[in-house]
């Protein structure tokens, strides 16, 4: 007989607009909508005012007991599965070797415990910790995803007259690459949008810069674009380019973060490195296979919506308790 009201405890290292957090709030959403408890825990004071989140955030911990199961994507907070007498999940969200993420999601990996699950967000995680404990490959799970495709919506009155190409910066996140696809572009004519957390040196005449733009105006900056590039490396889920092609955009990738959905010929142009921009920009200037992407794309992102990837966790979680 399943738990008919779940109560998810998600520990978080804080609560900005960077490092996975929003998989966490928009999950939360709609866990929150299937009649569940979702209590964000977090020691951070950070506001929340660039998302409409559903659950709770709580400062004090005092309670944290109180819930079935402990989720935790942070590497840094790991310590904090030791002490916790229920379901725990630890949920994969990166290849990144920053704060130690690899060796530290390779250690827990090994752990032979039907109380302790793993949850891979994308295929690209899935894929590259692939050596697997096999006494433990029914507690590992591929859930793909996710983007809020009825937030995240084609908007064609809003497009630039002119081509224009959307990419996502990071300063302190150089794996972003966002300095470098501008410097791959920025002499093609092409006018140009950038979103980031904060200032970044740069500067174009055709380059416009929107900074730490909260999630409601995000949808109407990328529907200003045509085409949206992305070359990260070190990426879990690929958030931005999910996003991008909900909207409509046309993909161009290196596949990092966005195999699932970005699919060569299909519904993006998958390149190898920054040398391939500039044809695959090419390759876009052909209205047939430009509107063929944008089509497939639509149709093919809605297998990753939030709601779908609430769904496949919350049967998982109540096959447990």
């Amino acid at each position: 007989m399943y738990k008919s009201n779940l109560r998810i405890a998600i520990l978080l290292p804080h609560t900005l607009a960077y490092g996975g957090v929003k998989r966490f709030l928009e999950i939360g959403n709609e866990f929150v909508k299937l009649g569940h408890e979702w209590n964000i825990y977090t020691k951070s004071s950070n506001s929340l005012d660039w998302f409409d989140f559903l659950g709770s955030i709580k400062q004090k911990w005092t309670d944290i007991l109180a819930n079935d199961v402990l989720i935790i994507g942070d590497t840094t907070l790991f310590k904090y599965f030791d002490s916790w007498p229920k379901l725990k999940i630890m949920y994969v969200i990166s290849t990144s070797p920053a704060c130690g993420y690899i060796e530290t999601y390779k250690k827990f990996l090994l752990i032979n415990n039907p109380e302790f699950i793993s949850i891979f967000c994308s295929t690209t995680t899935w894929d590259f910790y692939n050596n697997l404990n096999p006494a433990n490959l029914k507690q590992h799970f591929l859930i793909p995803g996710g983007v809020n495709t009825s937030h995240f919506m084609p908007n064609l009155e809003l497009r630039n007259p002119e081509p224009t190409i959307i990419f996502y910066s990071c300063l302190d996140m150089p794996r972003k690459h966002g300095e470098d696809i501008f410097n791959t572009i920025k002499d093609l004519g092409y006018k140009m949008i950038t979103f980031s957390r904060e200032e970044v040196s740069y500067n174009h005449p055709n380059l416009t810069k929107y900074i730490n733009p909260n999630n409601l105006e995000l949808p109407n900056i990328y529907n200003k674009a045509h085409i949206y590039i992305g070359m990260e490396d070190g990426a879990g889920w690929n958030n931005t380019g999910a996003e991008a092609l909900s909207c409509g955009l046309n993909i161009i990738s290196n596949g990092n973060g966005s195999s699932d959905f970005a699919i060569n010929n299909e519904t993006a142009i998958i390149i190898k490195d920054f040398t391939e921009i500039p044809s695959a920009l090419e390759k876009l200037k052909d209205t047939t296979l430009s509107q063929k992407l944008s089509a497939n794309g639509l149709e093919k992102i809605k297998e990753f919506s939030w709601q779908v990837i609430a769904e496949k966790l919350e049967r998982i979680i109540k096959e447990r308790i």
